[in-house]
């Protein structure tokens, strides 16, 4: 999974972490897999995802750039 992909991802979009997190999971959560120590559920990182524009799918491809 590409969590430099997602990081990136929430950067460019302008969202902290408690503005991504807001209404999904706790900011310390999305601080913990951003930095590799915890998976959040499916059905969160599913949302989370969303938020950012891409599907769970999308962290496991290759960038097609």
């Amino acid at each position: 999974m590409d969590i430099e992909r997602f990081i990136e991802r929430r950067k460019q979009l302008g969202y902290s972490q408690i503005m991504l997190s807001k209404g999904i999971c706790t900011q310390s959560t999305l601080s913990k897999f951003e930095n590799g120590l915890q998976t959040p559920s499916l059905a969160s990182l599913s949302k989370l995802c969303a938020r950012l524009g891409f599907s769970i799918d999308d962290l496991n491809t290759a960038d097609p750039s």
